[in-house]
Parts: structure tokens; C-alpha cells; sequence
């Protein structure tokens, strides 16, 4: 009789200890998941901020080279009207005649 009660309880024990390791298991499982599940996140979040600042720094590169083109174009622009009433003083003209001529043509 001792023994069968002793079988008996071994197997509860047994039954009970599997029972443990599933639910250990499915615990296990579900924070895996879990962990996957952030990980999958922040490499979504990570990318789209470096999508982000790589568009940001496109963006900045795009104005900066407009403002330099700008520039460029003033100092170029400048540089003509200045040759222009170096040519025109070079040819006799007066002050207010090379200001009329340069106001008629860059106005």
C-alpha cells in the first residue's frame, strides 16, 4: 500500500514538474517573443532616424550649395559691373556718365 502511494505521489510530482517546465516554457517563449518583438522595433526606429537625418542632410547640402551658387553669382555679377566702369573710366567717361551705364544695364 506504501508503495503505490509512493508511485502515485511520484507521478503527481512528475505531472506537477512537467506542468512547471511548460509553463516555464511558454514563459520563456512569450518574452523571447517579446524581445523579438523590441528588437524588430528599435531596428525599425533606428532605420527611419537614419532615414531621417540622412534626408535632413541631404536637404542641407542642397540649400547650402544654393546659397553658395548665389553667391557666386553676385560675386560674379559684381566682378562685371567693376571691370565695366574700370573700361569706361579707362575710356574717358565720367563718373556720372559710367553710373547712367551701369544703372541702365544691371538697374
Amino acid at each position: 500500500m506504501f508503495e503505490k502511494q509512493f508511485a502515485a505521489d511520484k507521478e503527481r510530482f512528475n505531472l506537477e514538474d512537467t506542468r512547471e517546465t511548460e509553463r516555464t516554457n511558454l514563459k520563456t517563449d512569450r518574452i523571447k517573443r517579446e524581445d523579438k518583438r523590441e528588437k524588430s522595433q528599435d531596428r525599425k526606429d533606428n532605420q527611419q532616424h537614419a532615414d531621417q537625418l540622412e534626408w535632413e542632410r541631404e536637404k542641407f547640402n542642397r540649400e547650402k550649395k544654393l546659397v553658395t551658387d548665389r553667391e557666386t553669382k553676385a560675386d560674379q555679377l559684381q566682378g562685371e559691373k567693376n571691370k565695366m566702369v574700370m573700361e569706361l573710366l579707362c575710356e574717358g567717361k565720367s563718373t556720372a556718365e559710367v553710373e547712367t551705364i551701369i544703372n541702365m544695364i544691371y538697374g
